[in-house]
């Protein structure tokens, strides 16, 4: 027997992103800020 346990990790109560998981929500905002940052790589490069 190989008992498997997932744990989820979630932001808090009271919080912007009440309870969504953290791996999601870092991934979106990953995008979100990807997509911020594009128009103005060439000051950057």
């Amino acid at each position: 027997m190989d008992p498997k346990f997932t744990i989820y990790v979630a932001f808090g109560e009271g919080q912007i992103i009440d309870g969504e998981p953290i791996l999601p929500m870092l991934t979106k905002f990953g995008h979100l800020v990807e997509s911020a940052v594009k128009p103005f790589r060439f000051l950057i490069s």
